[in-house]
């Protein structure tokens, strides 16, 4: 049987061929800048259930303000496009909720329970866009809402104590929601050697992992009491009280950016074909 012979080129080194040809091809007004001191907010929620009713929700959530993220700024042709998001959980983040029944069921029923996340990453390099420059102000809308979606990955772990006991948690799932919402804006001073970038208050890109995973299945004082970890997400910050500071990034590490990035969508294009 005769073997057949392997490709000189695979889809991934194609895509990086195309990747960097495409860079030297792009016209000097595209560049990309690289924002950071803006802030994301990040947040693990979880969903109680009492005698198999729905009860409430409790969430561990933080904001990290050294959060970084890419946009091509294109502004003699007045375009954006945002490229990539990467943020760390800064410290432990810890929260308590409680599921409760104020009497209607049977008696009074409180059940505290304490949501601790460990560790939590997120990042993304799936772009989004472009999206038109006003020439006058450099504000851009968004109105994006892209539903079921897999980019990007959350990495998390952390634990649930309720009733005496831990439940720990672990995932590395991608975002299945993307939102991209609200106006954004540019505030060139400064350039080409730096731009702000900026949010009004209805202005944000989210990212979330919608899932239903039933960590915790309990008895107490004969009622049953479930928690489900629902949600994983991370979002700019939707109260624009924070702007981020940009510089442009050279062009060899650009080339490395947006290569990586293409190879990327390459293998999720093959692990997951139309």
């Amino acid at each position: 049987m005769t073997a057949r012979p392997r490709p000189l080129l695979t889809l991934s080194h194609t895509a990086l061929i195309v990747a960097l040809s495409a860079l030297w091809a792009v016209p000097a007004s595209a560049a990309l800048y690289a924002f950071h001191d803006g802030r994301v907010w990040g947040n693990v929620q979880l969903t109680s259930y009492l005698d198999g009713a729905l009860n409430g929700y409790g969430a561990a959530g933080w904001m990290e303000s050294e959060s970084s993220c890419v946009w091509d700024v294109d502004l003699p042709n007045a375009q954006t496009t945002f490229q990539s998001l990467s943020t760390t959980l800064p410290a432990p983040a810890t929260n308590t909720a409680t599921v409760t029944d104020e009497g209607e069921s049977g008696g009074d029923f409180q059940l505290e329970y304490t949501i601790t996340v460990t560790s939590f990453t997120f990042a993304t390099n799936t772009p989004h866009g472009p999206y038109a420059l006003d020439p006058g102000t450099l504000n851009f809308e968004m109105d994006d809402w892209l539903a079921p979606t897999a980019e990007g990955e959350f990495n998390c772990a952390g634990h649930v104590d309720v009733d005496g006991q831990s439940y720990p948690f672990a995932y590395s799932v991608p975002a299945n929601r993307m939102r991209a919402s609200g106006v954004g804006f540019f505030d060139d001073d400064d350039y080409p050697e730096s731009l702000i970038l900026d949010f009004n208050s209805s202005g944000f890109l989210l990212w979330s992992h919608q899932q239903a995973d039933p960590l915790v299945d309990i008895t107490v004082a004969g009622r049953s009491v479930q928690l489900h970890v629902t949600r994983l997400m991370a979002s700019t910050d939707p109260t624009g009280t924070l702007a981020w500071t940009g510089t442009p990034i050279p062009e060899p590490a650009a080339a490395l950016l947006l290569a990586s990035a293409t190879l990327l969508a390459a293998r999720q294009r093959k692990r997951n074909p139309a």
